[in-house]
């Protein structure tokens, strides 16, 4: 059950972001963007964000993507140290 404190603090939260949202241009919306979607991806198995990529963007998107080639050149550009 929800009580008033939480209801005022929600609505002092929409004041709030409604504003910063108002007066944003569009570098900072992208980053708000950009971060937001990362935390969400990373937090994403491999099967997920293939799944996810191929419903949006089709199969060749995602072979363009993480394709063999990809994958590929990101294991040959890791020292072998790591």
């Amino acid at each position: 059950m929800r009580n008033e404190v939480d209801e005022v603090k929600e609505y002092l939260v929409g004041v709030f972001l409604t504003r910063q949202l108002e007066n944003a241009d569009r570098e900072f919306l992208y980053e708000l963007a950009f971060d937001r979607l990362s935390e969400i991806y990373n937090r994403m198995t491999y099967d997920e964000i293939k799944e996810r990529v191929i419903s949006i963007y089709g199969e060749d998107t995602y072979n363009e993507i993480f394709g063999k080639g990809s994958i590929d050149y990101l294991r040959n550009s890791i020292p072998e140290r790591y």
